[in-house]
């Protein structure tokens, strides 16, 4: 975590794991591995439900 993240708080850091854990589901999905379109609809309502908590810190 860098040292912008750890001011955020855990909102931030929660945010920046999902987000990496998005793209590694983006690539299973581009891959064609099996429970991908799953997984990624699931990381989608977590970062939803992450990005209203991140842009309360930022406000």
């Amino acid at each position: 975590m860098d040292d912008g993240a750890q001011c955020m708080g855990t909102s931030f850091v929660d945010w920046q794991d999902l987000t990496q854990a998005y793209l590694a589901g983006m690539e299973a999905l581009r891959r064609g591995e099996p429970g991908a379109t799953e997984a990624l609809r699931r990381l989608a309502i977590e970062l939803e439900h992450c990005d209203g908590a991140v842009e309360q810190h930022l406000a």
